[in-house]
Parts: structure tokens; sequence; C-alpha cells
């Protein structure tokens, strides 16, 4: 049996997935408490996202795949460096006991699941070249 695929027919894998991740990851930061948000009010993480997020997919609706990617970069960082500045306020307020430890535990989980989304998302941003260059791939090969 002979299969040909055309790029109209091919699976290309869902975007919504990545979207919901990342706005999951601004959210959760969003929700720590103020002693262990780095620079600025709690907002300012799930803004940037969403205000990145916006050109992220004007440029993908348009073809701009490069741009999309950049973008994409630059927004994993920007998590990625807001986790790691949290996660060091955490580790800093442990030992001054200066978060209660029902806020402390929650805090420590939304960032483990931070760390979930943000991983997920680099991994999903760089396998194989990234989404675009994956939908161009026919498939997987023996």
């Amino acid at each position: 049996m002979i299969s040909v695929t055309s790029s109209s027919t091919r699976n290309v894998e869902p975007r919504w997935p990545a979207l919901v991740a990342l706005l999951g990851a601004g959210a959760l930061y969003a929700a720590l408490p103020s002693s262990l948000i780095v620079g600025g009010p709690r907002w300012l993480l799930l803004a940037a996202v969403l205000l990145l997020l916006i050109p992220a997919e004007i440029a993908h609706s348009r073809g701009n795949h490069f741009l999309n990617q950049v973008i994409g970069y630059i927004l994993n960082g920007v998590i990625t460096l807001a986790m790691i500045g949290s996660l060091a306020l955490l580790i800093d307020a442990l030992p001054e006991h200066k978060v209660n430890p029902r806020e402390l535990l929650r805090a420590a989980a939304a960032l483990w699941i931070t760390n979930i989304l943000i991983f997920a998302s680099w991994y999903w941003r760089l396998d194989a070249g990234g989404p675009h260059a994956r939908a161009q791939t026919p498939g997987h090969t023996d």
C-alpha cells in the first residue's frame, strides 16, 4: 500500500495545550505569596505571557514561524527566570520563617507544577526543531 501525504492531510499537532500551559504557569506565579514574587506586582508575569502570546499567535497564523519561535523562546525564558527567582526567594525564606508553613507548602507545590509546565513547554519548543519543523516531517521513521 502506498501512502501519499500532502500538507493538507498531515496531522498538525495542536497548539492550544502549549498555550494553556504557559497561561497556567503565569496564573500559578500570580497565586504565589507576595514575598515570593520577583520584581513587580503579581499580575505582571501573567500580563507579560498574554502580551507575548498575542504576537506569537499572529506570527504563526501569518506563517512567520521564525518570529513565532523567537517569541516562544523569549516567553519560556521569562517564565523560567521568574520561576528561578521565586524558587530562590522560597529557599531564602525557609530558615528565616518569612512565610507560614501552609503558604510555604502551597508556594512550593505551585513552583513544582510551574517547573513541570515550563519544562514541557521548553521540550515542546525544542524537540525535533519545534512544532513547525515537526509538522513538516511526514512522520516517524524507522
